[in-house]
């Protein structure tokens, strides 16, 4: 059955933030993590996706009053699908 690659590219994003515990830093020390990028890019993807690209990240949105937090503290993973098009399209982009 066939799934959607967004979640597939978070799930593997959230499995380097969390396996960097033991190699990249030591004991609760989280302020050592390192940001990750999982980029994936479809070579074949649905007629309807073709030629198109998005990028998914964590974002900080206050619900309740304002408490500035440097993005560095939350922005861990970026995941980026490429779904690639048409290639002899003279309009075909890759990247913006």
């Amino acid at each position: 059955m066939p799934y959607d690659l967004t979640r597939r590219g978070i799930y593997y994003a959230a499995r380097l933030v969390t396996s960097q515990k033991g190699t990249v830093f030591k004991h609760d020390d989280y302020d050592d993590l390192k940001k990750v990028y999982s980029i994936w890019i479809c070579t074949n993807p649905s007629p309807d996706a073709r030629g198109t690209s998005q990028r998914f990240s964590i974002c900080k949105e206050d619900i309740i009053g304002e408490y500035e937090v440097d993005s560095k503290q939350y922005d861990l993973m970026t995941v980026v699908l490429i779904r690639v098009g048409d290639s002899t399209d003279p309009n075909y982009k890759i990247t913006h």
